[in-house]
């Protein structure tokens, strides 16, 4: 099954959670980085960490990574970009002991996509008792496992997002996305 992670790797650590929310993307237009970039910086009180892969290492992707760190720091969002420098996937580690050390120091991950396939990251943080936000007009596979026990759907603006983030703060212990699954 593609959205299958193995719950023993992927699990609560009980580690400190230095961040409240976490963002692994592929460096893709469509996964509008911009939303994620402009919703957090509406809760300047947080920590946020972000990364992602590269489909290839074409100049495009290379330039909307850096166009996204520089719209984060006119905004002054409170973002920490994980390998920021690297020149495509290298020095990236996809062991998933590694990725689930990374998720569990973060309240909830966060998906601002609207096209999507299964989301494996959300799977990930779901498997390791955390809480996803997903946009509400993200499509079909990726709206599946999101309820009341797994996080929530927010409206897809900067916003939304920012209201989305406060809410699942607050309301924190109502979640329990690993009992769910």
């Amino acid at each position: 099954n593609a959205d299958f992670v193995d719950t023993d790797v992927f699990r609560p650590l009980g580690i400190e959670k230095k961040y409240t929310g976490i963002q692994i993307a592929a460096w893709q237009k469509f996964k509008r980085h911009d939303l994620f970039v402009r919703g957090v910086a509406l809760v300047p009180d947080k920590k946020f960490i972000k990364f992602g892969h590269f489909w290839g290492t074409e100049r495009t992707e290379i330039d909307l990574r850096a166009s996204t760190i520089k719209l984060a720091e006119k905004l002054k969002a409170p973002i920490d970009f994980l390998f920021c420098d690297s020149k495509g996937n290298e020095g990236m580690s996809t062991e998933s002991d590694d990725m689930n050390k990374i998720i569990n120091t973060a309240k909830m991950g966060i998906l601002t996509t609207r096209y999507e396939g299964v989301n494996r990251f959300k799977m990930e943080c779901l498997s390791a008792d955390i809480p996803f936000l997903v946009p509400e007009d993200v499509g079909g596979a990726t709206r599946k496992h999101i309820n009341e026990e797994t996080g929530l759907f927010f409206r897809p603006t900067p916003e939304g997002l920012a209201d989305a983030i406060r809410y699942v703060e607050e309301n924190y212990d109502q979640f329990s996305p690993r009992k769910y699954l």
